[in-house]
């Protein structure tokens, strides 16, 4: 929490309010994507912290995104408890273990890895 309000404070806040609609009205439409938005967004705005911390930044506010989307899709019945419960136990690990690994990757190897990932999921959209 501490980070986040050095992130913010002080700075662009009706930018970063335009970024956070932008990235939920993507991420609710979509059901992610919102990551990209941020990423690109307080990278813009904070050029000399280090990508690490704008990573754990973005993820931090996806989670509350995805869990807002989540809660409206589960009332408006486009799934049940039983679709996602054989993801949740594998998003867990993964979660932490990607959490681990942002602590140990340098910042240019982890803006590669996002470019990368990026244009293979393009390519698969468009399939």
């Amino acid at each position: 929490m501490r980070k986040f309000k050095e992130l913010a404070a002080g700075h662009n806040v009706p930018l970063l309010c335009i970024g956070g609609l932008l990235g939920g009205a993507v991420n609710g439409l979509l059901g992610s994507g919102a990551g990209i938005v941020l990423i690109y967004l307080l990278s813009y705005l904070y050029p000399k912290k280090e990508k690490r911390d704008i990573f754990a930044l973005s993820l931090c506010t996806v989670f509350f995104l995805t869990l807002c989307s989540a809660v409206f899709y589960g009332a408006g019945g486009r799934y049940s408890l039983g679709d996602f419960l054989p993801y949740a136990l594998p998003a867990l690990v993964g979660g932490v273990a990607g959490s681990l690994l942002l602590a140990k990757i340098n910042g240019r190897r982890l803006k590669l890895l996002f470019s990368v990932l990026l244009i293979i999921s393009g390519i698969l959209m468009l399939r």
